[in-house]
């Protein structure tokens, strides 16, 4: 199919979509001002109907608008490429397609509105009728006149030969490779290189002795002596008959060998209360 035509059905899809919506816009308005209808459920049923209707036609006619800005600065460009050809065919495959929901639902509408048995001054039934039929025969009018021009220019495709290949061939002649002699005698390399003459190395007048560096030892650290208890228990001296190492690890035990409560002997308390410090991890 070419461009122009499939513009044309796109154009005709759109303005028999916008038509049937105004119909059922105007069937469903005009239905809410039939007497009885808050308490006829035929009434609302058609009029919900009506409303998806509208509702769907308005919202593919906006969104073809803003498909058709975008085509229209495409054109402006002097691009017609595969951007138009996609607009096109969202066109016509968006407009069709509502226009049968349209159609669809404004005939249901149409019955149940003649079925709800009322009297009908504002012409809701008229309204839904004429959107019903012209969105249907709209509908099938297209998609024949689509289906013809598919078949038609599919046909037009197979029964145009293919023209035939042309192979050309060129027989330009291959450069002749040109290959040079050389007379020139290849000099002799059978005599010897002379050597230099191998020289005296001088000797050295004096020798410095070598100095080793040796570390002089380290003096081992040297443990202080323990104090040792008296002979005899001296008075205050609750540390006294007191074993670090056997005594349990709590920090009120610090008490009975803190030097502050051992004043009889200060110096053998402070010992062991540094010894029970380091065994417990105080």
């Amino acid at each position: 199919m070419s461009f122009t035509f499939t513009l044309i059905i796109s154009v005709i899809s759109i303005v028999i979509l916008s038509i049937s919506g105004g119909y059922a816009t105007a069937a469903a308005v005009s239905t809410t001002f039939i007497d009885g209808f808050n308490d006829n459920d035929k009434l609302k049923s058609a009029h919900t109907k009506l409303s998806w209707s509208a509702a769907i036609t308005w919202i593919i006619v906006a969104l073809i608008i803003v498909l058709g800005i975008v085509f229209i600065i495409n054109i402006n460009a002097k691009k017609v490429n595969s951007l138009s050809n996609i607009i096109i065919y969202s066109f016509i495959a968006l407009s069709m397609i509502s226009t049968a929901i349209v159609g669809i639902l404004s005939a249901i509408a149409a019955s149940e509105i003649q079925g709800a048995k009322v009297q009908d001054d504002k012409g809701s039934h008229r309204q839904a009728t004429i959107a019903a039929i012209l969105a249907i025969i709209g509908f099938a009018g297209l998609l024949a006149v689509l289906i013809f021009a598919i078949v038609k220019s599919s046909r037009k495709t197979e029964s145009q030969p293919v023209p035939p290949k042309t192979y050309y061939t060129y027989s330009q002649p291959e450069p002749e490779t040109t290959y040079y002699t050389y007379s020139q005698p290849r000099p002799e390399t059978s005599q010897p290189r002379p050597q230099p003459e191998p020289q005296p190395r001088p000797q050295p007048t004096s020798y410095k002795p070598f100095k080793t560096h040796r570390p002089e030892p380290r003096p081992e650290p040297r443990a202080e002596p323990r104090p040792e208890p008296p002979r005899s228990r001296p008075e205050n001296c609750p540390a006294y008959d007191i074993n670090p190492a056997k005594l349990e690890c709590k920090k009120r035990n610090l008490l009975k060998i803190h030097p502050d409560k051992n004043i009889g002997c200060p110096t053998l308390a402070t010992t062991k209360f540094t010894e029970y410090k380091y065994i417990c991890n105080f």
